[in-house]
Order: C-alpha cells, then structure tokens, then sequence
C-alpha cells in the first residue's frame, strides 16, 4: 500500500533541510484494503515499491528515497517525489535453513539476518536481542534506518568490525525497471535460488563484486533498497569505561602497526585486556581541548537468555529546548554568548559522558547505544583521515573550532573504524580516524565548518567526509576525496545495473550536485 500527499512541506529531523516536495508516498506492508496480509507481509511492501517505480517512470519523474530522514546533509533532500520507507520494517528471517543457503556460503547460518530497509538501529537491537544476536556495530544515535546508515556510511566505532555497512553481505533492491534485484558478492555467495523465490528476487545477469561494492554506499541512487542480510554476533556484553587523561599524550601513543592501530595501554582500565577491545573513543570539548575523555569498551562474553530491556530515547541536552535560544544568542551577541555556552558543554560532557572510575557500566551494545532524540537546530561534520595522520588532522579541526572569539557550541569526537569494502563509504583508509564536531546550527557554526572545509584539501593528509553530515560534495571534492579512479568504477557499476535511461530514476540534490551522476 502507497499513501500519497501532494505539495507536502518536507522537513528531516534535525531541519537542516526544509522543502516543498511535489509529492511524498509513504510505503507500508500492507494491502490495497490497509491490512497487514497474515503471511509474508513483506511482499506487500515490495509490490508496492514495485508499483511505485512503474508510477514514477510513467509520469517522468524521479524518486528519492528517505528512512529517518536522520542525515543533516542534502543526502535527505529530495528531487521530484520523496518515498518514505520507515515503515518496511519487518524482519522475515533470523537465522537461515540449511536449504536456504549457498553451498559455498562459509558463515554462521544462525548469526544471518533478513530484514527491511526501514528497520531502524535501535530497533534492530531489540529483536536481535530477543532471538539471543547483536548487530556488531552501531551508530550512537540508532534512530537511522538500516537502509539509510549503510547507504551513507555510518560507521560507529567498533574498529574491528568496520562500519554497519560491511556487516551486510546481501542487498535485495527494486530497479528501475521496477524488478527485484538481489546482489552479493561474486565472491562470496551467501543464498540459494530457493531463498530468492520466496522473497521474490532475481540476481542481474553478471553479478559481481564491484556490483555489490559500489551499490553499498550510494545514497539511494542504485535503486529503492528494500531489505539487506545481515552477518551477526551471538549475544555478547560489554563493558564500558570512562576516563579522562590527557589529550596530547593520547595522540603521541596512539599509532599504527601495519594496517592495525594500537592504543596506549595505560587508558586501559586495570584488568582490562588489549584483545578484548571493542571500541575506543575520544570526547573532547573544543573549547578547552588539554583533557578528552577516554571512553572504551570491552568483551565481557557471550551471554543466553539476556533480560534485554530496551533503553529509555535520550534526549540530546547540547541545547534541547534552548536551542533555538542559545543560536539565537550566538548569531546576535557573538562572543558574549560564551557566558552561556562553555557552562553547558562542560555540563554536556559530565552528563552524557561521566566518568565510570571503578564502576565500569556493563551491557548488550543496544543497551549502551540508546536511540538519541536530537533536537532540531543541530549540526555536525566529520571528516575522515588515515589513523596515521590523526595527531595532525584533530591539530587542524581544533584550531579552526577555537579560531574565531565565539566558542563552539559543541563536542568532538574522535574514532577509529576497520577499512570499508565499499568503494565510496568514508573510511576508506587501512583504519579510519574519524573527527566529528558536533553542535547547534547557528551562523558561528557554519563559519566554523566553513573554515574547516576551505582548508582541508591543502593538508598534507587525504581526507573523507561523512556523506550523511554536513559537507562540500562539490564535484571537485568527490574526485579529490575518492580519486577518478575508484569514481568511475562507482558510476561504471551504476550505468551498469540501472542502464541509461534507469539512472534517472534514482536521486537526491546531494547525489545531483556531487557529479556522481554523470
């Protein structure tokens, strides 16, 4: 089923983007009476995707697809006809039959996870829970749809399970043609033919790993993805810890052996093993940058019949109801606004990221990642480098942070992640350290970010941008971020599987204005 709404005011959730659409169809699993069928409703939702697409090539318009509309950046703004997916959200499989697998496949059958699109993160940890798996990573905000975090890039900070995108091994898409496609890696086949009858897919006539690489993080643009398989962990609890030390002895003693990065073992809680280390994470507060906090996490071992209880949305407190009034007092008073805004970071930080001392929190990854509530009137960058030139490239954020006389009205956080197999996901490099600056959309903010952006290209240093945030992905920086090789092979695979007149189909402003559309 497609509910429709013409001339729909259009906002995401943070309001960075606000846009009159021609029209927004909310797709549901449901039938043409407004029913949940009682067997396979999923099937429901892909007829109607199918539809949906045989509607838009007639009328000659294009489709943009949205989950939670949780990015900051024109990722989320539409061209001609938004299409809302939060609502695919069920999941038909967790765990596959023997018969439902490729005799090649070398996996965990139990540990496979068919599931919608619209599945948001938080979500996804809750039902996962209940049948004893875990996602094996997270962004720290989980309201995105699983759709729209691989389609971005969204990482978290599990750097030995790379970003959400490289835990998925199958993508089941509607073209444009309005079929549904099914794409794996050549190289490694997970499903049986049996399997793709039931979903009702088909796999296109040369599948490949650039195919299924390149169509990972694409923003949308390689079709209407209706649901991914997942690879999972059995169940497993962590142990976080907080500390605070200082930030530059931090940066001198992290480094890199090969493609694996070492952290200062003396930020390790006593006990704690370096092999047991999920996550590793810096909270820095730009505005008095001596300290960061040290946040880690542990293995703490694999547990059956979790008492999962799913947490409480917190809400973002870097303004909460006062955002607006704090940007309000920044873009009117500049500096004199400082009196209001370095008390409330100090704050942030001590509220949302104490100090654990002997008393470290334990719990299921769902459970230390709650869905975060943002309020609108937020903003973020973060910019990609090597690990290796982390010392160097937090150098350059922090000095644009404090360079104007207004502080910044936010946090930075720093993060490393294992190199993505996607040809355009943001940690590309060996291992990604990932500099986020987090704050309330103000004009300070933007200049802020502005600086940051102009200077970046002449650092000594390559550097990636989170498709999902704010950012330039002007046509030049696209190139100068991912190179004309890996490029094309991008917009090859695209023309590929979409052909020439398909590739109109699919798009967003961001996908539009980046050159990728060539």
């Amino acid at each position: 089923m497609i509910e429709f709404d013409d001339v729909f005011a259009y906002e995401n959730t943070s309001g960075t983007i606000k846009r009159s659409v021609a029209r927004r169809c909310v797709v549901k699993n449901l039938n043409a009476a407004g029913q949940r069928p009682a067997a396979q409703p999923f099937k429901a939702g892909l007829s109607s995707l199918q539809d949906l697409v045989h509607q838009a090539q007639a009328a000659g318009k294009s489709l943009s697809p949205v989950g939670s509309a949780w990015s900051m950046s024109r990722v989320v703004d539409p061209t001609d006809w938004l299409v809302e997916t939060k609502h695919l959200n069920e999941i038909p499989a967790i765990g596959f039959k023997p018969e439902h697998l490729d005799p090649g496949y070398d996996g965990d059958a139990q540990g496979l996870v068919y599931a919608q699109g619209g599945n948001s993160i938080a979500r996804l940890h809750v039902e996962l829970a209940r049948r004893g798996r875990a996602l094996k990573t997270s962004g720290e905000s989980c309201g995105q749809t699983i759709a729209g975090a691989i389609s971005t890039g969204t990482h978290g900070s599990a750097f030995k399970a790379g970003a959400l995108q490289d835990a998925v091994v199958a993508l089941h898409l509607v073209d444009a043609e309005g079929k549904s496609m099914w794409l794996e890696r050549a190289s490694r086949p997970v499903v049986s033919d049996a399997f793709l009858d039931i979903v009702g897919a088909q796999r296109p006539g040369s599948p490949s790993d650039d195919l299924f690489n390149a169509a990972l993080v694409s923003f949308g643009s390689f079709g209407l993805v209706f649901a991914v398989v997942l690879e999972t962990y059995a169940t497993f609890l962590l142990e976080r810890h907080r500390t605070k030390h200082p930030l530059k002895k931090l940066l001198r003693d992290i480094s890199m052996a090969g493609s694996h990065v070492r952290f200062p073992e003396w930020t390790f809680p006593s006990g704690e093993k370096p092999n047991l280390l999920h996550h590793y994470e810096l909270i820095i507060n730009p505005n008095q940058p001596k300290q960061a906090t040290v946040q880690t996490m542990f293995w703490a071992g694999k547990v059956t019949n979790y008492p999962f209880k799913a947490p409480s949305p917190v809400l973002d407190d870097t303004g909460s109801s006062v955002v607006a009034e704090v940007s309000g007092l920044i873009n009117e008073l500049g500096a004199i606004a400082n009196i209001e805004i370095d008390p409330r970071i100090k704050n942030q930080i001590a509220t949302m990221y104490p100090e654990t001392g002997n008393k470290p929190e334990k719990g299921l990854l769902g459970e230390l990642f709650p869905r975060i509530e943002f309020p609108r009137g937020g903003l973020a960058l973060e910019v990609g480098v090597d690990t290796l030139h982390t010392h160097a490239a937090l150098d350059f954020v922090l000095e644009k942070l404090n360079a104007p006389h207004v502080s910044f009205p936010g946090l930075v956080a720093v993060r490393f992640v294992k190199q993505t197999r996607a040809t355009l996901g943001c940690t590309r490099f060996p291992v990604t350290c990932t500099i986020e600056a987090v704050g309330i959309d103000c004009n300070a903010t933007r200049k802020m970010f502005d600086a940051i952006l102009a200077d970046l290209p002449s650092q000594p240093y390559d550097h990636t941008l989170h498709w999902g945030l704010y950012g330039d992905f002007s046509p030049s920086r696209v190139m100068a971020m991912y190179g004309p090789a890996r490029v094309q092979k991008w917009r090859a695979q695209r023309s590929l599987f979409l052909g020439t007149e398909g590739k109109h189909l699919f798009s967003n402003q961001l996908f539009e204005h980046s050159g990728l559309a060539l």
